[in-house]
């Protein structure tokens, strides 16, 4: 009998009888069957991982769906069930590969739906930049509030990272090594950039040409801009500022004398 039958007998056979012996005066109070749920405790299982895969088959049968074998979600000690069950059932070898590629392909689905979501905010924040540049104010607000949410992000990172480093040696040495890497490489590539810019600039190329001043420009307000930083935080007492501080301006007072005894020879 399948399910369409047995509800056809529930509602025509079932519901009168129940409702003449209990009294019921409509419908809706007579009980409904909305799910059934069919378990079996498989303690000898511990010892034996075939009698699992027995069980599965004949519960199976039995339901007509495909049985699913659930492990113990807890530990408890006197039935020894969760850890010789794990340790059984790990000792597998194909079951072991089988959960190692479940886990692999778990990873590589998460990673992918991280690229696709990093893509689609740099789409989505690409897109509000163009708003923010075509004059839209509503746009430069939520521009400004984005950057103020990262800066904000930004700083509280480096603080976690500081208060770990001043703790733990090991740590703070990781992290001076991680950014003398990065370091090299952002030097490494910020130059093959700009010689590939002056290779396109000297063969005529007229936009290269402009980003190529564009860059020079921006380079000499960032070192003004950075050298009054340093000096103001050297005035206002910072030891590190003031020593950087005083060897620009001693390795400017040496290449004021180079250059003058240059032109005085």
């Amino acid at each position: 009998m399948n399910t369409a039958s047995l509800k056809q007998d529930y509602q025509e056979r079932i519901v009168p009888i129940l409702m003449k012996e209990f009294n019921y005066t409509t419908v809706m109070q007579c009980p409904k069957l909305t799910k059934i749920v069919l378990n079996q405790g498989l303690g000898e299982a511990v010892a034996d991982k075939k009698i699992v895969d027995v069980a599965q088959a004949e519960m199976t049968a039995i339901a007509g769906q495909k049985a699913v074998a659930t492990l113990s979600k807890k530990d408890i000690a006197n039935f020894k069930v969760r850890k010789k069950m794990r340790e059984l059932r790990m000792s597998d070898p194909e079951y072991r590969a089988k959960m190692e590629e479940k886990e692999r392909l778990a990873l590589e689905r998460e990673k992918k739906r991280q690229e696709r979501a990093t893509k689609k905010k740099k789409i989505a924040l690409a897109e509000l930049k163009e708003q923010a540049e075509k004059g839209n104010q509503e746009a430069v607000r939520e521009l400004e509030e984005r950057r103020a949410i990262a800066r904000e992000r930004s700083r509280k990172s480096a603080e976690k990272r500081k208060q770990r480093a001043e703790n733990d040696p090991e740590y703070a040495k990781y992290l001076e090594e991680r950014n003398a890497e990065y370091n090299r490489r952002h030097t490494a590539r910020r130059k093959e950039q700009m010689e590939a810019l002056r290779a396109r600039a000297e063969a005529g190329d007229q936009e290269a040409k402009s980003q190529l001043a564009e860059r020079k420009q921006y380079q000499v307000r960032a070192t003004v801009k950075s050298y009054r930083k340093m000096r103001e935080d050297a005035l206002n007492g910072d030891p590190i500022a003031k020593e950087r501080y005083e060897k620009t301006l001693a390795m400017r007072r040496e290449a004021y004398h180079a250059k003058k005894s240059e032109q005085t020879a």
